[in-house]
């Protein structure tokens, strides 16, 4: 069974801001520490056991400054206030606005297979590399009420791979001139099974002077002579107005105690500086 699908996999979808997307919960990020989580939804809205949650996050970039930014989601079991970090590092980077002016092209969005029980209340907190920290905007969508005869596999939880807080980004990645870098390591190597991968991009930089799209490409295994591709070109869009967005949809594949997680990319043309990624693996 694929999740590339929800409305047809799963029979119910539990959206944030009351289903409009143009909506979200106003987050104020921390200058290169996390800022105060910012609820997305109540418990009393997660009416069902989720199977999986894909994140927005948007109107992070401003034009001709470097933003550097990263987000992390909190759960409470009880649907409260109190939260407990579920997904961290992942990538708010410059991300766009979801208009198609200039500055647009959505912003990131992010998809995670983990269970999160019915009454949860959802959380988002974010960190960014500029004193201005300014505002951001973040929704959710949880899937529900699976419509196959096996409910799909979901994930207790999620590891990062790359991220680092200190400058609210991941592990530097220099993207090849119209052909593939060499493979850079993410973080240490895995300490748990895992099963399925998500992708984050960032860009730290004040000038996107070349603004042709970059693709991305994640890679397991025990070295980058035998590792297997799991995700292949993920698209980066860049605008001239310094915003970054993309969507990581995610990608099945195992990785075992041991492995080592790996991180290529190409732009057409020379690329612009300020690039880093982190890797994010769902397991349990």
């Amino acid at each position: 069974m694929t999740i590339r699908a929800p409305v047809n996999e799963f029979g119910l979808l539990i959206p944030s801001g009351n289903g409009v997307v143009t909506l979200g919960a106003t987050v104020t990020p921390g200058n290169n520490t996390y800022g105060t989580y910012a609820q997305m939804l109540a418990g009393a809205a997660v009416t069902d056991e989720a199977y999986g949650i894909w994140v927005t996050i948007y109107g992070n970039a401003v034009s001709a400054s470097a933003r550097d930014a990263i987000g992390k989601i909190g759960l409470d079991a009880a649907g409260g206030t109190t939260y407990t970090d579920a997904i961290i590092d992942f990538s708010c980077s410059a991300a766009g606005s979801l208009s198609g002016a200039s500055g647009g092209g959505g912003g990131i969005t992010l998809y995670f297979p983990l269970r999160i029980t019915a009454g949860s209340s959802i959380a988002i907190a974010v960190s960014v590399n500029n004193a201005t920290v300014g505002t951001c905007t973040a929704f959710c969508r949880l899937v529900a009420k699976p419509t196959g005869p096996t409910p799909p596999r979901a994930g207790a939880f999620v590891r990062t791979f790359g991220s680092t807080p200190a400058s609210s980004s991941g592990t530097a990645v220099t993207p090849g001139n119209s052909a593939k870098s060499a493979w850079v390591q993410m973080g240490s190597a895995v300490a748990d099974s895992l099963w399925y991968w998500t992708l984050s991009v960032c860009n730290n930089n004040a000038v996107y002077g070349n603004n042709n799209p970059s693709v991305w490409d994640l890679g397991i295994g025990s070295s980058t002579t035998t590792l297997r591709i799991i995700i292949l070109d993920q698209i980066i869009i860049h605008s001239t107005s310094e915003s970054m967005s993309f969507t990581s949809i995610g990608a099945y594949g195992l990785a075992a105690p041991g492995d080592l997680i790996f991180i290529r990319a190409a732009t057409q043309g020379a690329p612009q500086t300020g690039f880093s990624a982190i890797a994010h693996g769902t397991g349990g």
